[in-house]
């Protein structure tokens, strides 16, 4: 397992092998795989075992000790709201161990790109990372979301009336 804090970003570890095996662990035969809610449950699983062991890995690596529980915590909070919908509470304890991770697991995440960050803004995003996991979207940030699938669908639409209307010219320049 990688101990790069970027990781706490990114999903780097994950891959169909990495999938079917946390299906096969889990005792769900390939053939019920075919059920995408089943699918999507086996992905949540695998990708919260994944950030389990980042989360353990890179806390030893940086000297940031954590029990059992916490890294669980952490890791489960580190995922929303892109894979766990729900907020996830942290403790005062766990709340400052996370902020200290997140704010390696942002600079990692910028030096991968060949960029640098102040420590104030690395900080401070941190911060924010905290908030989300702790208290999921805003309000207005749910509203985009589904906007922006309103507006891909809507584009789609257009896309697909354009193509009609193109369709019934050159039918009827055909006559």
């Amino acid at each position: 397992m990688t101990a790069d804090p970027a990781e706490l970003i990114f999903f780097g570890e994950m891959n169909p092998k990495v999938f079917f095996e946390q299906a096969k662990r889990m005792g769900i035969p390939t053939r019920q795989l075919e059920d995408k809610s089943t699918r999507d449950h086996v992905w949540r699983c695998c990708l919260q075992e994944i950030r389990v062991e980042t989360v353990r890995a890179v806390a030893s690596r940086l000297g940031i000790s954590l029990t059992e529980d916490q890294t669980r915590t952490i890791a489960a909070h580190s995922l929303v709201p892109e894979v766990n919908l729900d907020p996830v509470s942290l403790t005062d304890e766990e709340r400052e161990k996370a902020e200290e991770l997140y704010y390696h697991a942002v600079k990692a995440a910028v030096a991968r790109q060949g960029q640098t960050l102040a420590e104030k803004t690395a900080r401070a995003d941190a911060q924010k990372m905290v908030f989300v996991g702790e208290n999921g979207l805003t309000w207005i940030q749910r509203i985009s979301r589904k906007a922006g699938c309103l507006v891909v669908l809507g584009m789609f639409s257009l896309g697909a009336g354009s193509m009609l209307g193109a369709m019934v010219v050159v039918v009827d320049s055909r006559q």
